[in-house]
């Protein structure tokens, strides 16, 4: 490095994307949201987004269905574990890190896991 280089910002907030504006009849407005999102995938990787009409009731059962869902042993998630990309429910438990991903294809109708159920 020379010195001359731009230091990169330091990321201390997460990016909103205001979802409102990308769906917009106003082209500049949906431009300038479309370049947001682009800015947000490329910088940090994720992002919030505002306006999207889902109920926060909504958002909170999802969250707490997928905490108890993760808090289960290894064996339980495992059930779901598939390599097959047609499946609606995949479980994928990766590597040394052991990161887990349940990927969940919720359109058109929703299918969730049998466990957790709602008794947990």
């Amino acid at each position: 490095m020379t010195g001359t280089e731009a230091t990169p910002q330091l990321l201390t907030q997460t990016p909103v994307i205001d979802y409102s504006m990308l769906i917009s009849n106003d082209s500049l407005k949906s431009s300038q949201a479309i370049n947001d999102l682009n800015q947000a995938c490329l910088n940090y990787g994720f992002f919030t987004v505002t306006n999207h009409g889902i109920p926060d009731s909504l958002i909170g059962s999802v969250t707490s269905w997928l905490s108890r869902f993760f808090h289960q042993t290894d064996e339980e998630k495992r059930r779901y574990a598939t390599n097959d990309p047609t499946d609606r429910i995949r479980f994928i438990l990766g590597g040394a890190t052991k990161r887990e991903l349940l990927h969940m294809r919720t359109h058109p109708t929703f299918h969730c896991p049998t466990k957790p159920d709602d008794s947990m």
